[in-house]
C-alpha cells in the first residue's frame, strides 16, 4: 500500500518503464502516458484498494484550445511543463480509465520528475474529473433552443457574448464549452442573487 506518507499525488505521471512494468503502456510506445487521478487523500488512504490511472495519447504540435480548460466534458488536453525540453501535451479521455491493484502499484511505480504539472493544470484537472458526475443535464428541447438560430447568432451566443464576464467566476470565464458553459448559463438565467437586467435574453426566447 501506498500508506499516509507516499509522494504520489494527483496529476503525477509514473514513468514509462514503470506504467509498462504495471501493464499500462507497451515498452516501446512512446505516444501513450499513464497519470495518475486518483485524488490525494484516497492515495495516501489504506482504505482504498486501488489507483485509478488514465493512459493518455501524447499530442504533437499545439493543443487544441477547445479540448484544453475543461471545456469539452470527455476529452482534455493537458500540459506538463518540461524544464528544457519541450512541454508534454497529453489527451486524456474519461473511457481510457484503469484501476492498479494499489499494492502493485505501490511496489512497480516510479514518478515522472522531468514533467511536472503546474497548479494551474492540475486545477483544471480537477475541473475536469469533477463534471464528468456533477455537470448539470438538461432536457433535449432545452439544448435545442439553446442553438436556435436568432438574427445570425445561436440564443447562447446571444446569452454569453451580451452579459458580460463578471457573473462568471475566472474560472468558468475561460470554460464556456461543455460543463462550465451550462453552469455560467445557469448562473445567468436561474440565480436570484443575479439582479442585473437581461434583455438580451428576454429578447432572444421570444423570437
Amino acid at each position: 500500500m501506498l500508506g499516509r506518507d507516499t509522494h504520489w499525488r494527483q496529476g503525477d505521471l509514473p514513468t514509462r518503464e514503470s506504467a509498462s512494468t504495471l501493464g499500462l503502456v507497451k515498452a516501446e510506445d512512446n505516444e501513450q502516458r499513464a497519470i495518475v487521478i486518483t485524488h490525494d487523500c484516497d492515495l495516501a488512504s489504506d482504505k482504498e484498494p486501488f489507483v485509478e490511472v488514465i493512459v493518455a495519447k501524447r499530442i504533437t504540435g499545439k493543443r487544441d484550445s477547445t479540448l484544453s480548460y475543461a471545456k469539452n466534458p470527455r476529452r482534455l488536453h493537458l500540459r506538463f511543463e518540461g524544464g528544457e525540453a519541450d512541454p508534454l501535451v497529453l489527451e486524456l479521455r474519461h473511457v481510457r480509465r484503469q484501476l492498479v491493484p494499489n499494492e502493485e502499484f505501490a511496489r512497480h511505480a516510479a514518478r515522472e520528475t522531468a514533467a511536472p504539472l503546474s497548479a494551474a493544470e492540475k486545477r483544471t484537472l480537477k475541473h475536469w474529473l469533477a463534471a464528468r458526475y456533477g455537470r448539470p443535464a438538461f432536457p433535449n428541447a432545452f439544448e435545442a433552443r439553446l442553438r436556435k438560430s436568432v438574427r445570425g447568432e445561436t440564443v447562447e451566443q446571444r446569452i454569453v457574448c451580451r452579459t458580460g464576464p463578471e457573473l462568471a467566476t475566472p474560472t468558468e470565464t475561460h470554460r464556456i464549452g461543455g460543463h462550465a458553459r451550462k453552469t455560467h448559463l445557469m448562473s445567468i438565467a436561474g440565480d436570484p442573487i443575479a439582479q442585473r437586467p437581461m434583455p438580451c435574453i428576454t429578447n432572444a426566447w421570444r423570437n
